[in-house]
């Protein structure tokens, strides 16, 4: 099988790659670290429920070491697509999406789409599976996600709508480097802190999910939901967010679903150009959210 992974560059997905029984799939954004891929694919690959199908976007298929790397993974359920260039983290899930359902696949419950620098634990699929006969128009889920930089939970990443002045704030920060490396970490470390005072036990609607490992429920997708985006990068949580209320969805942290998250693992392995693209991209999206929250308010009552 690990030869044939490779031939899926074209993507030419098959039957092999989607069951009836397959209960979620996991999107994979790789880019230039196929240890952390094949990291994530270890805590996949034992999970006490089989019902799991994944595909690993390459957005970095210039580079032949995550290609490489694949071969050694045997399982037919794992599968690979080149993306046509760096598309980023929601375009990049937006291109295996359409390349899977465009060669004739069915989504199944759930699409977990996450950053290749975590570790999910043993049974997040029974997990996942178990929460699936639990409708309530409940269409996205936070898992709980250890960060392993900061030693908090991510999740609840907004238990509520912010309010724009905040985010004007955060807009600003990101003005200058030095001062979002100053203002920006702080900010950080004080949302975990109300996170944690937020925090109760027991699964609760909140308003985004954070976006290093979240799970989408396909009739998202079947109402018109959708991950493409002109931002590569940053802002994914409120652009998702914002389309759940718009179709009148829930978003729900549950902290039974566990994952470990190894944060910027990812883009602090980009070169000096790459990491000058990615700050911008970050100042863009901030005030992107602000525009988004904007337009929000002529869209619905706050």
């Amino acid at each position: 099988m690990g030869e044939d992974m490779l031939n899926l560059e074209s993507i030419e997905l098959t039957e092999t790659s989607s069951s009836p029984e397959t209960e979620c799939l996991f999107v994979v954004i790789g880019y230039r670290r196929p240890d952390l891929v094949l990291n994530f694919l270890g805590s996949l690959l034992v999970q006490d429920l089989p019902t799991w199908g994944c595909v690993v976007v390459d957005n970095s298929a210039s580079d032949p070491d995550l290609r490489a790397a694949l071969r050694g993974v045997d399982d037919e359920r794992v599968v690979y697509v080149a993306a046509p260039g760096n598309l980023g983290y929601f375009p990049g899930a937006d291109f295996a999406l359409r390349s899977w359902t465009e060669a004739g696949l069915t989504l199944p419950r759930w699409v977990v789409i996450c950053n290749q620098d975590l570790v999910i634990q043993p049974d997040f699929v029974a997990r996942l599976h178990a929460f699936a006969f639990d409708t309530g128009r409940v269409w996205c889920l936070a898992p709980r996600v250890w960060d392993a930089t900061t030693g908090g939970d991510v999740n609840p990443y907004m238990a509520e709508r912010p309010r724009i002045s905040k985010q004007l704030v955060v807009a600003l920060m990101s003005l200058t480097s030095r001062s979002y490396a100053v203002l920006a970490s702080r900010y950080d470390r004080n949302e975990l802190v109300r996170a944690e005072s937020r925090r109760q036990e027991g699964p609760r609607d909140i308003y985004a999910a954070h976006g290093s490992l979240v799970c989408v429920s396909r009739e998202f997708f079947t109402a018109g939901g959708s991950l493409s985006r002109r931002r590569r990068l940053f802002g994914e949580e409120v652009f998702l967010a914002e389309q759940m209320a718009r179709l009148g969805a829930r978003t729900v942290y549950l902290p039974s679903l566990r994952a470990v998250h190894e944060a910027h693992a990812t883009t602090d392995s980009s070169d000096f150009d790459e990491a000058r693209a990615i700050m911008a991209e970050r100042r863009a999206a901030s005030w992107g959210i602000v525009l988004d929250l904007t337009k929000a308010v002529f869209r619905r009552d706050r």
